[in-house]
């Protein structure tokens, strides 16, 4: 693997973890009613975010970034970005694997 070929699989890294999370906000965003239900019968954050993954399938990175989502990103036209912002990630994931692989 070239150097030029590790710092693309580095930077593939960096967006793929970044597309999970990006993934889980946009999923509990387009679902807040099912998320508060979760959220308010937990016991404390802890209980709340084991609640969350296993409510939503999520790893612990992703139930922490929605528990520290502020509420106002639940308006439309934050969902909507959000949305988008998974596209341009996954583009991104796409993207940074091919270079990784050295298909480019």
């Amino acid at each position: 693997m070239t150097d030029q070929q590790k710092a693309y699989a580095k930077e593939l890294e960096r967006a793929t973890e970044r597309l999970q999370i990006v993934q889980a906000m946009a999923l509990a965003s387009e679902e807040p009613h099912r998320l508060v239900d979760v959220l308010f019968d937990a016991v404390d954050v802890s209980d709340a975010s084991s609640r969350v993954r296993a409510e939503f399938g999520f790893s612990e990175v992703q139930a922490e970034a929605v528990l520290d989502a502020q509420f106002r990103r639940l308006s439309r036209r934050d969902r909507d970005r959000m949305a988008q912002m998974v596209v341009d990630t996954q583009a991104a994931v796409d993207e940074l694997t091919e270079l990784a692989n050295g298909a480019a």
